[in-house]
């Protein structure tokens, strides 16, 4: 018997990160996204330990927050070619 070993590589994965300004910071009730061109993109917000609690379409700059989020959380919003993201403050 023969073993052979194949090592699979992806053929193109090339993903920017980009800081994206969000105010305020920290926030209360939402978070404004200083970008327009991120306008119509999807978006998610995770917690600190990467749980995914909030996610959704910038159908305008403002982000409206849950009542009941409160700690450090990150932003994420990708298109095409890059993920822009963004730590935050809910108090």
């Amino acid at each position: 018997r023969e073993l052979y070993v194949y090592r699979m590589q992806p053929l193109s994965v090339q993903e920017t990160y980009e800081t994206v300004s969000i105010s305020p910071n920290p926030a209360d009730d939402f978070i404004q996204v200083e970008n327009d061109a991120l306008v119509g993109l999807p978006y998610q917000i995770f917690d600190a330990t990467g749980v995914l609690v909030k996610e959704g379409t910038l159908d305008n700059p403002t982000i409206l927050l849950d009542e009941n989020m409160s700690g450090v959380y990150f932003l994420m919003v990708q298109d095409d070619a890059k993920i822009f993201s963004s730590r935050f403050v809910r108090r």
